[in-house]
């Protein structure tokens, strides 16, 4: 097989074996490119060089695109400062392998394994091989020392934006593998003080429908070019138009005021993709549905129910009615624990009031309004 057909084998086993890096790398771009001897990552995408590729056998493939999601999970392109490049990268280097192995995925033939570095984070290697004159010959070089896929600092200015999306990754990422039952050894807690609560909530709303409304992936058509291989992977999608889902939770624990505001930063979200917004009001049933097209603003709302909260009629509202929407958000007090018995085939976001400060959703990604 040639390199990119290697390499979407390589995102397929992932999948499959290690749901944790597989979040990671699906939600940078991948894409070939030889300006670059091994492969890179800069928070965006990832990067690697088809030559490279084909000197690597599948095993180490796989654990190539770990190691790049794993400079990503680490913030590696988000914390050098003004470190030197190269003996950065290597530290990195030290710290992922150790853990990679311990995973025990298959490494690049000649890759950097150093005992010396365990339990240590990438700041306290980095001072351990500055130390060591053997690494001095890597000040002003350039490309990946250690050999098994380098990491360059974040392309952007928005630092702030980048660590947010990274933030949202994490979450998202941990939620994936412990749905599964496969969170790596180690790594719960190194992230378990990763929390979407104390982002403001306009921007965890931005960034969630950005990433499901702009650039993203399918499972509902898989990728047709690698079928045949007997690979199955998602799709890869970049078009406008579509449909955000908004579920309002109408048990009584949002004001008018708060709603509108809510949904008007929904429905300014979605002007700029040209989507359309399907507000569905529920309590324990479906009590009044209302939509908004491409920029249009809320200005009078007309909320229905009042009754006991149960999540589930709202979905089976949507399915059957074929809303098939791109992404939903369920603005909620979470006073509820009646969820569908299966999760549905798009993107959801719990949005919670301080009421809820002890829900807990089985999928999804949860938001904490604090108005």
């Amino acid at each position: 097989m040639d390199a990119s057909e290697k390499i979407a084998a390589a995102c397929s086993f992932l999948i499959l074996n290690h749901p944790f890096f597989a979040a990671i790398v699906l939600r940078l771009a991948l894409r070939p490119g030889r300006g670059c001897r091994t492969g890179y990552t800069d928070g965006v995408e990832i990067v690697y060089n088809p030559d490279w590729i084909d000197t690597l056998t599948l095993d180490e493939t796989e654990a190539f695109l770990a190691h790049d999601a794993m400079h990503f999970a680490l913030r590696h392109h988000l914390r050098r400062g003004d470190r030197e490049r190269n003996l950065w990268n290597l530290a990195g280097d030290c710290v992922i392998n150790l853990i990679l192995k311990s995973q025990k995925f298959q490494l690049p033939r000649d890759m950097w394994i150093d005992p010396a570095c365990r339990n240590k984070d990438t700041e306290e290697v980095y001072e351990l091989l500055k130390k060591q004159r053997q690494y001095r010959r890597l000040e002003g070089l350039s490309g990946d020392p250690g050999g098994c896929g380098a990491v360059r600092d974040h392309p952007g200015p928005e630092t702030a934006r980048a660590e947010r999306n990274w933030k949202l990754a994490m979450d998202r990422a941990l939620q994936t593998a412990r749905a599964a039952g496969n969170v790596p050894a180690g790594l719960e807690s190194v992230f378990s003080e990763l929390s979407t609560g104390s982002v403001n909530w306009r921007e965890v709303l931005s960034v969630f429908l950005s990433e499901t409304l702009g650039p993203d992936y399918t499972w509902k058509a898989p990728n047709p070019r690698y079928m045949a291989a007997g690979v199955y992977l998602p799709s890869h999608l970049r078009e406008q138009g579509g449909r955000i889902a908004v579920f309002i939770d109408t048990s009584g624990s949002v004001g008018p005021g708060e709603l509108r505001l809510f949904l008007e930063e929904i429905c300014g979200i979605a002007s700029a993709y040209q989507v359309e917004v399907t507000v569905v009001y529920a309590d324990c049933e479906v009590a009044g549905v209302e939509r908004f097209y491409p920029g249009e603003v809320p200005a009078e709302l007309r909320p229905k129910g009042g009754g006991g909260t149960d999540y589930r009629p709202a979905f089976a509202w949507a399915e059957r009615e074929g809303l098939d929407p791109n992404c939903a958000v369920y603005l909620t007090d979470g006073a509820c624990d009646d969820f569908p018995k299966r999760e549905p085939g798009y993107p959801v976001l719990w949005a919670v009031t301080w009421l809820g400060f002890n829900f807990k959703a089985p999928w999804g990604e949860v938001m904490r309004l604090k108005w």
